[in-house]
Parts: C-alpha cells; structure tokens; sequence
C-alpha cells in the first residue's frame, strides 16, 4: 500500500470507493431516506475531492493498492459543519473525508492515513486540527480515539442526533512517531 497525495487518475477509483463507503455507512446508521442521503454525500465528496485536486492551500492523501483507492484522508479549510460550531483559528486544518472502502476497513489503513497526515501537519509547523463527525458510527470511532469531543452541537440532525467537533493537538514524540493529545 502507498499513501500519496490524490492524482487525477485516482478519480474513477475514488468514486467507487466513495459510494461503496457512504452506501455501507448510511444504510447503517438509524436515518431516514437513506437513498437520497447516500446520493448527496456521495455527490458531496466527489465535488470536495476535485475541489482539493485543483487547490494549492488543501490537500487530499490517498492509500493505493494496484491502482485501486482504499482510503482518503483531507486536510481543508473548515467547512460549515466546523464553523458553525466554533471560530476556526486562521491556517487550522479541518482533518476530513476520512474514508476507507468497507472490504478494507479494520486492516491498519485508517490509522496509516492518520497518522500520515499528523506527521505532514507536523511538517508544515501546525500544532491541531479540527475534526468533525455526525454519523453516530464514526463519533463512537472518534470518541475511542480522540475522547469526548471539544463541541457537541445539541440535536442538530434533530431527533436526537448530535454532531461533535473535536480539536486535535499534535506533539511530536521520539523516533517521528505522532501522537494527538485532547
């Protein structure tokens, strides 16, 4: 596997992933109208990912294998989601679309992802990110590795559904490896 910054070739096989991801994702998770919801963040994503493809100040990491994307990992400018919960440090990353294709999920690649993007932050001299999560699955994921979040925004899906912020801290620590303190 090979983690490098998004080509234009990787476009055909990042749009598969994506849907294969927001279809096993959303059917999932407890919402309603599922198919129109998997059509707009799948849609959502393609135009993020092409966005960051022809940007100079955001940057998208893909993990390839045989030509094939298993997983993303962006940092960009703080999207709505982030701004509406806080006001976003100027040159702060939003760490998103962090995404790995289902027959891949649990094998390393998201932690790969990860901390491969750490360590790029850490080179570009930043000290946090921002991060966000509305589906109940990923906030338990980032709940395990972040802890509680920074900000809850109180049933902002309505009916009960929360969406959580977290700001990460970066420290660099012996023999390069990264490690994000709360």
């Amino acid at each position: 596997m090979n983690i490098r910054p998004l080509q234009e070739n990787d476009l055909s096989s990042l749009d598969d992933m994506i849907l294969k991801c927001q279809t096993a994702l959303i059917s999932n998770e407890n919402v309603t109208d599922k198919e129109w919801l998997i059509e707009k963040e799948t849609e959502r994503l393609r135009k993020v990912a092409r966005r960051i493809l022809l940007s100079d100040k955001e940057t998208m990491f893909v993990a390839v294998k045989g030509g094939q994307v298993l997983g993303t990992i962006a940092c960009m400018t703080p999207g709505e989601l982030i701004t509406c919960g806080l006001e976003p440090e100027d040159g702060v990353y939003e760490v998103g679309s962090i995404y790995i294709h289902p027959d891949d999920q649990r094998k390393g690649i998201g932690h790969a992802l990860l901390q491969h993007t750490q360590r790029w932050l850490l080179e570009k001299g930043h000290s946090k990110f921002y991060l966000d999560a509305g589906f109940v699955s990923s906030q338990t994921y980032w709940k395990k590795r972040l802890g509680e979040p920074d900000i809850l925004l109180e049933d902002y899906w309505g009916g009960g559904f929360n969406h959580m912020i977290w700001i990460g801290k970066l420290k660099k620590l012996k023999k390069s490896v990264t490690r994000i303190d709360k």
